[in-house]
Parts: C-alpha cells; structure tokens; sequence
C-alpha cells in the first residue's frame, strides 16, 4: 500500500534559505545523490535568479518583523512501493509512467493550493526514492508575510495532509493514519547510516586454526560445534524479527482501516454539516422580516428609544400597537402579522408596490423573505376556511348493468355470484356510458375514488385520490386475523381473475389493483409476509413490475397467462362469506 509523504519547513533567515537552496539545486556536493542523474525543475526555469532573489522579489518592500518566516520549505513524497510496486527495497529505480503520473498530481495540487506562492520546486531524482522540494512565500491575502495564516496550527496542517491525500488518491495512493506519532529521520542522521558500511559479525573473526592431524570433515565440525551457540540466537532474533514483523503488518492494516473509517465519518460529518447550513439559510428566508424594522423604514415613530422595547407606533394618520411579528391598528381595528400587510396598510398600496417598496429598503433578499411568509399566511388562511371537496363517485346507471355484468362474466370468466355481490355492495356498477366502475377505498373501506374501465381501457375518475386509495378485495379469515399476502394486479379485472383462480386456497389475502409503484401503501405491505405481482407479460406491466420489486424486494411473480388457464379451468361459484 503507497502512501502520501508532506512535510514543512519554515526557514526564518536568509542564510538557511541559502543553503537549503544550495543543497536542492545540487550546487553543492550531496552524499548519497548520483552526480550521473539529472534532476527536473517542475515549477521555475534553469535561468531564472537565485531563490534567494525570488523570494525577496515576492516578498516586496514590506517590513519584515524579526520573527518573520521568510519561506516555507515543502518536501512532497510517495512510499517507494509506488515508484517501483515489484521491488520497493531497490533504490535508485522507478517506473516511469508512474513518477510521471505522481509528478504531475504534485505540481497541479501545488499550483491549485497555493498558485504564483510557489517560486520553485525541484524534483529529484538522483536519490534513493523521487520526491520533491518546493519553496513558498507564506503570504496572506493582503499580501503580508503570514505564516501563521497558512499553517498556524495542527488542524490547518492536518487539513493540508488531506488535500494533498486527495489530489492523490486518483493515482492510487492513501493518506497516512491521521495523528499518527511517527517521526523522521533527519536527513544528516539518514545520510550517515547510509554511508557506513556494513556491520560485520564478530563470532566470524576468532575461527580456530586447523589442527595439523585433523582432517577437513573434522574440522568442519568442531567449527559447527563453535558456532552453534551463536547461529542459535541468530535463529531466535531471526524468529523474533520475523514474528514483530508481521505483528506491524497487522497492527498497520488495522491502523489502514480504521483511517478509512475515520475519513468516510469526516466526510460525511462535512456533509451533514453543508447540509445543515443549507437548512439554516433556508429555515431564515421562511422567517418574516422584522415588523418594528419595517414599521421604523415606513416613517412611523415610537415614543421608547430603544426600538426593540417599543409597542405603540404612530404616523400617516396611524396607530398601531406592533410587536415583532404582528401589528394591530389602533384607528381602524384592523390586525395584520406580516411585513407585507403592514406595507400595504400604511403606504396605501397593492401587492406589487409593496413588493417594490421592501426590495428598495431590504433589498432583494429581505423582499423574498416577506413575500414567503406572506404567501405561507395566506394559504393557510384559505386551508382554514375553503371546504375540501369530497369525491363524488360516477352516476350509476342501473339500465347499462346487464352489458357489463354479461362482459365480466362471459368474456372475463369471473363466477356470477362474484360479481353480483360486488355489485351489490356497490363496489362494481356501470354509468352512463356503459363502462364499468370499480370503487377506490382505503384499507379501512372509506371511499376515496372509482377506476373507470372502458372500451378504452382504464382511467381514473374525476376527483379521485390516486394515492389514498386503491380497488381491492379480501378472502377468507376472520376479522381478527392478520393479512399473510397481498396480490398486486395492475387492473381491478386482473385481481378479481387471480382471487377466483386461487380460490379457495388463498385465504387471509386482499387483492389489490395499483397502477402505479407511487401509490403503493408501503407502510402496510413492508409488514406483510408474502406479496405477489401479477404479470400482464407487456413491457408497460413488467416496467412497473419491476419498479415495485425495488421497493419490495421479497415480492414475487406471477404470469397473468397462467390465472385465466386456471381460472377457465376452476371456473366456479365462490363462497360469498369469505369476501372482505
């Protein structure tokens, strides 16, 4: 696993600025770096002044205070198992596309995060493992020196370590564990170990000399016997080495995964935190404007001095008694509680004008606030006092019965005491026009519309409730037993075919028409154990089938063909008294 290396230096004089430069230009000679490889110039040109200049050049004419961080010095890495994934230990070596991919996320985040701040980056790599020193000047928007502002502290710094996690994350590479305690070694201290050569092992250096009479196997043996004591802790601190070993692995990808834990919850902390300043914008712009703020703009004065405390407002031939939020004219008995009631009754004026009058004073945001809650108050007043039209079900025109009960029970197949019970309890009649008429209830049995089947197919009746309601018939169980199925069938005829086919076998279920996966009663079928969708086998059917299984993914199909071969087959009077 390749993970992001960030790290800052803050360099406050010229003088470490100089020779921080000298080492990463390579003026100077540096150990372990191959004088053969030649190192890129990312950001800045070959003959551009020294950086010294171009920090002062950046800087400008400002008083720099004593304390002040000149530049900032960024190191910018990946784990070397990104540069070379087949064999990380060999240093010196990586895969070109992928330093060409990690260098070009470096520098694009670099420019995006800090811009014409940067006056130079360097990439080596005549080292063991590509990284990149880049120089800033910490200014702050309005141009002064202001580390501070930039990296003032440990959240700023871990926010920086995750926007540069991020910009790499597209190339396959993690953001360390976060308020990890590791340290660094300094590079004097690295450089150093690197240049030592190898340790040797001391029980090699004091072998015995061959006896003059003892022969090669013999001596081969006493050497064995000699070493053995040391080959043996050799062997242990191998096997314990071996053993830490895999305890860090593991201890690392547990770390792994908590750190992605710890940045999904962040993330989604961030999200909830953009969504409740949304809910607050938008709770604020349902607010009214303040009464006393526009009663103070309409010219109107009040006897206390301090306007939040003040009641009685007078002016224009007025006096009011306002609050906050709701005034009452003292002159003419009249109550208002909005800021556009209050406009309208002072300036003498319509809705538009007074639109006019509050975006002059309040601007377009404080008008939009005055208009919402306005309307809100006047909509609620209409709800309050204009009567709910209840649905009023098609004529029943008993002479056109005869045409459609001989069509539901000739053509359809349905049992003739089936549909003469349901005529009978006006759940099926004809109008007019000789369709028929199927009556929407609640699950309760309130009546809250009719489906209206014709020559045409089917339509909804004028004024039903599309969603309150629904066509459906229940058989068998008592009163007090629960539901174990429903049957969801596209049209009233569909259902009323699969209750006949199924009888008497499909007792405690309700079949039910829906045309729709929006006027599901959710609610109650996500308690039911078992709920079947009948198949019409055309592509406007099997869309909402499909539909309605995402949102009941234990229902199951039927095929439509499958209830009328059944249905024909055990066509037969049903038992009235199972109906519900």
């Amino acid at each position: 696993m390749a993970f992001g290396i960030l790290q800052i230096q803050k360099i406050k004089s010229w003088g470490n600025l100089v020779s921080s430069s000298s080492h990463t230009s390579r003026d100077r000679e540096t150990p372990n770096a191959n004088p053969d490889v030649k190192n890129i110039r990312p950001i800045g040109n070959s003959d551009d002044p020294t950086l010294e200049t171009l920090v002062r050049q950046k800087i400008g004419n400002q008083k720099i205070r004593s304390n002040a961080v000149l530049a900032v010095e960024m190191l910018l890495g990946a784990s070397p198992d990104y540069f070379r994934p087949d064999n990380p230990e060999s240093g010196g070596r990586y895969d070109l596309e992928r330093l060409e991919r990690w260098k070009l996320a470096s520098v694009n985040w670099l420019k995006s995060e800090y811009g014409d701040l940067v006056v130079r980056a360097e990439l080596h790599l005549d080292e063991i493992t590509p990284h990149i020193h880049a120089y800033l000047v910490p200014l702050d928007e309005q141009g002064k020196l202001n580390c501070r502002a930039l990296f003032g502290n440990r959240y700023k710094l871990s926010s920086l370590q995750d926007s540069y996690a991020a910009a790499l994350s597209p190339i396959g590479i993690e953001r360390g564990i976060k308020g990890s305690h590791a340290t660094y070694t300094k590079i004097k201290e690295y450089y150093w170990h690197v240049n030592q050569e190898a340790p040797e092992l001391d029980c090699f250096r004091s072998l015995p000399e061959p006896r003059s009479t003892e022969s090669a196997i013999g001596y081969k043996q006493r050497v064995e016997q000699l070493l053995q004591p040391s080959v043996d802790v050799i062997d242990r601190q191998l096997s314990d080495r071996t053993l830490a070993l895999k305890q860090k692995r593991d201890a690392e990808q547990k770390a792994l995964a908590s750190e992605r834990e710890r940045q999904k919850l962040e993330q989604r902390l961030k999200e909830l935190e953009a969504q409740n300043r949304l809910l607050k914008a938008q709770t604020e712009q349902l607010h009214d404007l303040s009464l006393l703020d526009v009663a103070y703009e309409l010219g109107l004065d009040c006897a206390e001095s301090d306007i939040a405390k003040a009641s009685i407002w007078h002016g224009h031939g007025y006096q009011f008694n306002i609050t906050d939020s709701q005034f009452y004219d003292l002159t003419g008995s009249k109550r208002g509680n909005s800021a556009m009631d209050l406009v309208m009754q002072v300036n003498q004026c319509g809705l538009k004008q007074a639109q006019a009058w509050l975006a002059d004073r309040f601007g377009c945001e404080g008008m939009l606030r005055a208009v919402t809650h306005y309307a809100r108050e006047q909509a609620q007043q209409i709800i309050a006092v204009e009567p709910t039209r209840s649905f009023v079900p098609p004529e029943s025109v008993e002479s056109e019965w005869t045409a459609v009960q001989n069509y539901l029970i000739r053509e359809r197949h349905l049992p003739k005491n089936l549909v003469n019970a349901l005529h009978q309890r006006g759940l099926v009649y004809a109008d007019g026009s000789g369709n028929a008429v199927f009556v929407m209830r609640e699950l309760q049995g309130q009546v809250t519309g009719a489906i209206v089947w014709g020559t045409e197919g089917q339509r909804l009746a004028p004024g039903s409730k599309r969603s309150a309601g629904w066509f459906w018939m229940g058989l068998g169980g008592s009163e007090d037993s629960s539901i174990q199925r429903v049957a969801l069938a596209s049209s009233p005829i569909v259902a009323l075919e699969l209750l006949a086919a199924e009888y008497p076998s499909g007792s405690n279920t309700i079949y039910m028409a829906v045309d729709s996966d929006r006027t599901l009663p959710i609610d109650f079928l996500s308690t039911v154990p078992q709920v079947v969708l009948v198949d019409n086998n055309n592509p406007d059917n099997r869309q909402l089938v499909r539909e309605i299984q995402k949102l009941l993914p234990q229902a199951t199909r039927i095929k439509s063909k499958t209830i009328r071969t059944v249905h024909k087959r055990n066509s037969r009077e049903l038992n009235l008294n199972q109906l519900g």
